[in-house]
């Protein structure tokens, strides 16, 4: 599943029962688009073959970007095991919170 490689258009991680992918694209629609269509069926296929489930619960979605968002097309939401994942503004992965313009806010006192 994390053997993808990192390029600048995109790449997996894995860390014992933790797995982030992402990709990068000149729109939002482009990237869902490759998320929806490439990455998500193979998390799905791996898990499939492998025993391994996903927990929908616990996989998120954030777009990070620098752009003002009122000037962008509303984020739009991914499918992934029958439930909508809407854009959220911070996640955290491997344990570091991340926000979507990576400012790191929550780690300036």
């Amino acid at each position: 599943l994390v053997d993808r490689p990192i390029t600048v258009k995109g790449g997996a991680l894995g860390f014992v029962d933790d797995y982030t992918a992402w990709v990068v694209g000149p729109s939002i629609s482009h990237n869902v688009d490759r998320l929806q269509q490439e990455v998500m069926p193979q998390a799905e296929q791996w898990a499939e073959s492998s025993g391994a489930t996903f927990d929908g619960g616990k996989t998120h979605l954030i777009y990070f970007t620098r752009l003002d968002r009122t000037r962008d097309a509303p984020p739009e939401d991914l499918q992934f095991k029958g439930r909508e994942l809407k854009a959220e503004k911070e996640v955290k992965i491997l344990g570091v919170l991340l926000d979507e313009k990576l400012k790191m806010n929550a780690y300036v006192a």
